[in-house]
């Protein structure tokens, strides 16, 4: 089975192999079928932005519809089942690291923990007495804080 960015590089070979046979007549395969292996090569190295999957999705649009030749209107077709899966991969991506969120210090700004472990971790401490859990605070700046609080609850401030 084929993964991630071996994927990705037989999709270049095959548009690779897409340009060769393209007559060369109409424009769009005569410069999309390159700029697609450019992006599609961009994508594997990790050297691409968040525009390049649209620029991807209107170059595969525009050589199904503008291109003369059969091998024009059909090469982007197993491109485009690529994109899509890649868009869905992003997706859940995306809901991972919303779940991996990190939450900031309020004191020193530093991110120092997973929001979900906090949330878990408060709802088991919740069930012991007595118990108190600084979630806004970092485990060096949680010391510093509690001392000020105290020290301005002695002093009246």
């Amino acid at each position: 089975m084929i993964h991630g960015n071996e994927l990705i590089n037989k999709a270049g070979d095959y548009i690779k192999f897409c340009l060769t046979m393209s007559c060369g007549h109409c424009v769009p395969c005569r410069l999309g079928l390159p700029r697609m292996v450019q992006i599609l090569t961009a994508i594997a190295e990790d050297q691409y932005e968040g525009t390049e999957l649209e620029r991807l999705e209107n170059l595969i649009h525009t050589l199904c519809c503008a291109s003369l030749c059969p091998v024009g209107q059909t090469s982007p077709l197993p491109i485009k089942t690529l994109l899509e899966i890649l868009k869905d991969d992003k997706k859940e991506t995306g809901a991972i690291e919303e779940r991996l969120e990190l939450v900031k210090c309020r004191s020193c700004g530093r991110p120092f923990a997973f929001k979900a472990f906090l949330e878990y971790f408060q709802s088991r401490v919740d069930k012991s007495l007595g118990v108190h859990l600084d979630r806004d605070y970092c485990p060096e700046c949680v010391r510093k804080v509690r001392a000020q609080n105290m020290a301005g609850e002695f002093f009246g401030d």
